[in-house]
């Protein structure tokens, strides 16, 4: 079986609500999902 990954990347108080609406896109998904957050995007949420 093939794994399939994807790495969301977070970076800025406006890539923040983009990185979100990603994850729950993918939510339903078969997929191994990574999060990487800056940060600015950190003090966003």
């Amino acid at each position: 079986m093939i794994s399939r990954r994807i790495i969301i990347g977070i970076s800025g108080a406006s890539g923040f609500k983009y990185g979100v609406k990603a994850l729950e896109l993918l939510k339903g998904l078969v997929l191994e999902v990574h999060l990487v957050v800056s940060r600015g995007a950190e003090k966003t949420c």
